[in-house]
């Protein structure tokens, strides 16, 4: 999933670069993907197209998805370890009684 959403960042930029002459290279391209998926928007890169617009409008709904994705893996990941522990010390108190 990481891999795709990386991959998409760079044939975003691609076409941002290929279809906003407000981006004058593909490495200021990138820049400005980095600032639409990290929400900063330094503004010193902008797209001035419609294609530009909904390219930038496209990543920040897939970064937002793939965002709470890795946070809800995260998540529970670690309830699922709190979970055994749990029940590994319910155990534990079980055969002391």
């Amino acid at each position: 999933m990481l891999l795709s959403f990386v991959c998409f960042i760079f044939f975003d930029a691609l076409i941002i670069y290929i279809f906003d002459p407000a981006i004058s290279t593909y490495r200021d391209a990138v820049w400005y993907c980095y600032g639409v998926i990290s929400t900063t928007g330094f503004g010193d890169v902008v797209v001035s197209t419609p294609i530009g617009r909904a390219c930038s409008v496209i990543l920040t709904l897939y970064s937002t998805l793939v965002i709470a994705i890795v946070t809800g893996v995260i998540v529970s990941f670690y309830t699922e370890l709190i979970k055994d522990k749990r029940m590994e010390l319910e155990d534990e108190i079980r055969k002391k009684e």
